[in-house]
Formats: structure tokens, sequence, C-alpha cells
């Protein structure tokens, strides 16, 4: 499990994280409050298999509270 990976909307980073589960096939979003994004970047980092990960997703709309 990696956690705290900080998301960015609009290139900002924000106080919401991503916590990452799995091979990085799959991601859970957790945020603290409702929020609209049109752009996210996240960089995942798999160190003890020497690459990195880049994610880029484009006028993406999510609307919804804290998920657990």
């Amino acid at each position: 499990m990696i956690d705290g990976i900080p998301a960015f909307v609009n290139g900002e980073q924000t106080k919401s994280r991503w916590a990452v589960e799995g091979y990085p096939h799959y991601a859970v979003i957790y945020f603290d409050s409702l929020v609209t994004i049109n752009n996210i970047r996240i960089n995942l980092y798999k160190g003890d298999q020497g690459y990195t990960n880049h994610i880029k997703l484009y006028n993406f709309s999510i609307s919804f509270g804290k998920v657990i």
C-alpha cells in the first residue's frame, strides 16, 4: 500500500491524497470535501523495481465526499 501521494488539481498540489493499492493498477481516492477535478497528475514510484509510473488524467470530473 502506497499512501499519501499528492493530488494535483490544475497543476497545483492540493491537500487531498491518493491511496494507491496494488501494482499500481488500482487507486482509491481520498478527499475531505466535495471537489471537481479538471486536471489530475500523480506520480507513482516503485523504488525497488527502479521505475517511475506517470499518470495524467485531464478533464476528469469527480464529485463525491470522503471515500473509505
